[in-house]
């Protein structure tokens, strides 16, 4: 799942691997399974060293506690578009201020006008990443049309793009510099959301796995009351833009991942699911 034009330094494959390791500890709590989980300090993408341990019983029963939680692991997906003009609840903030990981810090930002800043460097980052013709060849081999049976990738619909027109997306894109289109949409999309979230961390593989795990734990609480989280990562992906972000942020530690969050106007089909004996080793 590497890519070595989108994500030269394993850095978002390392915090997609923290959403997961976040999922399967919610899963393994709600059947009652979950004993312990230790996180490695030392493991390295290129080695066969485990990311994390984790040590399970049998099933105790079910914690119903969890079971929204659970319903939010499988209902959820990557929000696109216009957001309702609705602003998040102070209790709702308070949650999402109260989840904590180690070496993560949480930004929020619900001020319009640092929204808007935010949404202008993802615009920035996005026309600069679509300037590199090697990157654009990368996201179209990663691109399925609608009507695809292939599980891996990003379906069109996931992009909004129509039936017939996900036939030729990934053609567009891959010879045509369509950043500055896809910037202004995600512009107006960033900036008609309730808020954003900045994650940031050390520059260390395991700081990057934990800030997968903040995330997607604040996002599966945002989903379990109907409040959906779109990832957008163009303003981390560039190191100038990076920059500009962490004087939002006035964190130390160099913003790691950002999402906006809200209530969108569109929902929309999720990505195809890969069932879980399909990565299992027997």
């Amino acid at each position: 799942r590497k890519l070595p034009e989108g994500d030269k330094h394993n850095r978002d494959l390392c915090i997609s691997l923290g959403a997961c390791i976040e999922h399967t500890v919610t899963a393994l709590k709600y059947f009652g399974m979950f004993n312990s989980m230790i996180l490695s300090a030392d493991f390295a993408i290129d080695t066969q060293t485990p990311v994390a341990i984790f040590s399970v019983q049998n099933s105790s029963g079910r914690d119903n506690s969890l079971e929204q939680l659970m319903v939010a692991i499988e209902s959820r997906f990557n929000a696109r578009g216009p957001f309702e003009t609705k602003p998040l609840s102070d209790n709702m903030i308070g949650v999402i201020r109260d989840q904590k990981e180690i070496d993560v810090t949480c930004t929020i930002i619900a001020d319009q006008g640092h929204l808007r800043q935010f949404a202008t460097l993802t615009k920035d980052g996005m026309k600069l990443a679509h300037a590199i013709p090697e990157f654009r060849a990368e996201l179209a081999r990663w691109m399925n049309n609608n009507y695809s049976g292939r599980k891996d990738g990003i379906p069109g619909y996931s992009m909004l793009a129509g039936g017939i027109f996900s036939l030729f997306l990934p053609i567009i894109i891959r010879n045509f510099n369509m950043g500055f289109t896809l910037a202004r949409l995600n512009y107006n999309s960033i900036s008609s959301s309730s808020g954003a979230l900045i994650f940031s961390s050390p520059e260390t593989p395991p700081s990057w796995v934990r800030v997968g795990m903040l995330f997607a734990r604040i996002s599966l609480l945002c989903n379990k009351v109907g409040v959906r989280t779109s990832v957008y990562v163009a303003s981390v992906e560039i190191p100038e833009v990076q920059q500009r972000l962490r004087n939002i942020t006035k964190c130390t530690d160099n913003p790691q991942f950002a999402c906006s969050f809200g209530y969108p106007k569109l929902i929309l089909r999720q990505s195809p699911r890969l069932s879980p004996e399909e990565r299992m080793l027997q």
